[in-house]
């Protein structure tokens, strides 16, 4: 397992595929502060259409990184050049067959591609938010630094996770049954933009506690949540990720790799 994580973390490093994430979010973090400098919530772009509290921290200081994440919707964009570099692309260059035929299972290569899309799926929110600091420090000047911000920050993004690995599963699992790079893409982007549609059209519905879009956008208001809001979002978080694996590996062991 530790040499297919080991070559796969090399093929991104080759790829510039981090690289490019990088530079992707200093793009959006530069239009986004320099688009909404009159007022508190920049960056949030699309996702404050969709806020279900009306509470908004500062632009100055570390509570920006707690704003940070409600632009949720935007992050999640970012892991599917990760999926598909990781595992989908595999199938395009036909390398699938190679790592299958080194006397490694199906089920722990798909484990080993799962844990290196699930690692950056902590990875991608911390990266995004410490940058927007960075960014909003040049823009709005330096004010303090407070550790109780950045462990909020890391709280947010934990109870996220199992929701965002779901979701990832999802992602692979399309990938894996059409083979395609493509299939994964817009699966990704067409789900987005529906939750989008949904959240702003039908606001009885609160789907920031399940869908993986907005959930942090939800959980940035950690301290006004309930317990019960927060273990549903877990638990469901956690069924996302028993079905996708359930289905991943069987559609993965059982079916024509070629």
């Amino acid at each position: 397992m530790f040499n297919i994580i080991k070559a796969d973390f090399y093929k991104l490093w080759k790829s510039k595929i981090l690289l490019w994430i990088t530079l992707g979010f200093l793009g959006i973090l530069l239009l986004g502060n320099g688009l909404v400098q009159g007022g508190d919530g920049v960056m949030t772009l699309m996702s404050d259409s969709m806020n279900y509290n009306l509470v908004h921290f500062g632009k100055k200081g570390t509570q920006m990184m707690i704003e940070l994440l409600k632009g949720s919707n935007v992050i999640l964009f970012f892991l599917i050049p990760i999926v598909i570099n990781v595992f989908i692309s595999d199938f395009k260059y036909k390398t699938i067959k190679n790592t299958v035929s080194y006397q490694y299972s199906r089920t722990t290569i798909y484990l080993s591609k799962m844990l290196i899309c699930a690692l950056f799926a902590l990875i991608l929110p911390v990266l995004y938010v410490i940058l927007g600091l960075v960014m909003s420090i040049l823009f709005n000047g330096f004010v303090s630094m407070r550790l109780s911000d950045l462990i909020t920050v890391l709280k947010i993004i934990v109870l996220q996770l199992p929701l965002y690995i779901g979701f990832i599963g999802i992602m692979v699992f399309i990938g894996i049954l059409f083979k395609s790079n493509m299939a994964t893409t817009l699966f990704t982007i067409l789900y987005q933009f529906m939750m989008i549609f949904i959240s702003t059209i039908v606001t009885s519905i609160h789907l920031s506690e399940i869908d993986p879009v907005t959930c942090l956008d939800h959980l940035a208001y950690l301290n006004n949540l309930s317990t019960s809001v927060i273990y549903k979002t877990e638990f469901v978080g956690f069924i996302l990720i028993l079905i996708s694996l359930t289905l991943g590996i069987y559609v993965f062991c059982y079916r024509d790799i070629a």
